[in-house]
């Protein structure tokens, strides 16, 4: 007997044969591999083995081992996608709202418009609409808030397409959908960030004045990106401005701007304001701006008086602009004297002569240094 394992406490021992004989058999080769590294319990679950040497010298034990971490990558396969199953499946207890199954995502995946991550972040993505607009909705809320950027990427893809072709769909969760957009604007992923802005961009040229609701909430979030010293995070927030300029309601959008950019202590961020302030004027009217309305010619009056005043010559020069506009309607000494101080219906007043003198139309108008 060459070779023998022998349990602790046992009345004999069993004999196996030695290696060159095992190796004749297929089956038995298997088994006594195995044996050799998962050990047999005896007693106290050891066993002794009589030669190390042909263990040292053979390469069935490094066999032996790839078959055990083949084995651990089939299980830990398995793990993961019971996992995933678990994850998909909707908690007991929990809103139907804010899950998705795994069944649903699967239908999904024949109807979402297929989003490919380009290197230019600002590249326009074919846009389809989906057959089931509300599941949809569902998914891209599951999505954002998932962690991985490219996962909110897809998210903000599906909102930018439910609003174009499912607006109702969005008006009857709008709030939560803002709130969610503008959480990614404020997004650490500059990518998705630009991305959050080209989607409320999206939603104020889709949606229009079914954003009124939501424009100071959104309008305050963009203003402030605006003042970013980079260039690809400063554009989409000011185009995004532009579109709510030109699709939302005039006097909410004006207030909205005040609200949010007038007191900016950024330069850049006040700058903006006036430049989308000065296009709201223009397209208001001096006749509705000067016509006595509460909240509006008293707000736009003083916050003209105030962008004159600004520290930042681009800034005074827009201001100018607007003041020189707003001083061709009749009314304008009226509500002048009506709704400004003293000192400030000075101020005005003596900018309102020297731009005239200086024969300055409002179409050529350019920053003309300190005007007192």
């Amino acid at each position: 007997m060459s070779e023998g394992v022998v349990g602790r406490g046992d009345f004999g021992s069993m004999v196996l044969p030695s290696r060159p004989e095992v190796a004749a058999c297929p089956d038995q080769d298997e088994s006594i591999n195995k044996a050799s590294w998962e050990l047999p319990a005896g007693i106290y679950g050891h066993a002794v083995s009589g030669s190390h040497a042909d263990y040292d010298d053979s390469p069935e034990p490094y066999q032996a081992m790839k078959k055990v971490k083949l084995s651990n990558n089939a299980t830990d396969k398995m793990r993961q996608h019971w996992f995933e199953q678990q994850e998909a499946q909707p908690t007991p207890g929990m809103s139907r709202t804010t899950e998705v199954t795994s069944d649903e995502a699967a239908s999904l995946q024949d109807e979402i418009i297929p989003v490919s991550l380009k290197k230019d972040p600002y590249e326009q993505v074919e846009l389809r609409p989906f057959s089931r607009p509300e599941l949809a909705l569902t998914q891209s809320f599951s999505l954002l808030n998932l962690r991985d950027w490219k996962n909110k990427i897809e998210g903000l893809m599906f909102l930018r397409c439910l609003a174009w072709y499912h607006s109702d769909v969005l008006k009857s969760r709008l709030h939560e959908v803002c709130l969610a957009i503008t959480q990614e604007v404020c997004n650490w992923h500059n990518r998705v960030s630009c991305i959050a802005m080209e989607t409320l961009g999206e939603l104020y040229s889709s949606l229009q004045k079914g954003m009124d609701q939501e424009l100071e909430a959104t309008a305050k979030v963009l203003l402030h990106k605006t003042g970013h010293t980079n260039e690809l995070i400063s554009q989409p927030a000011d185009a995004a401005l532009g579109a709510m300029v030109q699709n939302c309601t005039p006097t909410l959008s004006m207030n909205a701007l005040l609200a949010g950019g007038l007191g900016h202590v950024k330069a850049a961020v006040r700058t903006c304001t006036a430049q989308h302030l000065t296009t709201l004027v223009e397209k208001i009217g001096t006749g509705r701006l000067l016509s006595d309305v509460k909240d509006l010619t008293d707000r736009i009056l003083l916050a003209v008086s105030k962008l004159v005043r600004d520290s930042s010559p681009e800034t005074r020069s827009l201001g100018q602009q607007m003041l020189l506009f707003l001083s061709s309607h009749e009314d304008f000494d009226n509500m002048v004297e009506k709704y400004m101080t003293p000192n400030d219906l000075v101020t005005i007043r003596n900018t309102i002569v020297t731009l005239k003198n200086r024969k300055v139309s409002v179409q050529n108008i350019v920053y003309l240094g300190p005007l007192w």
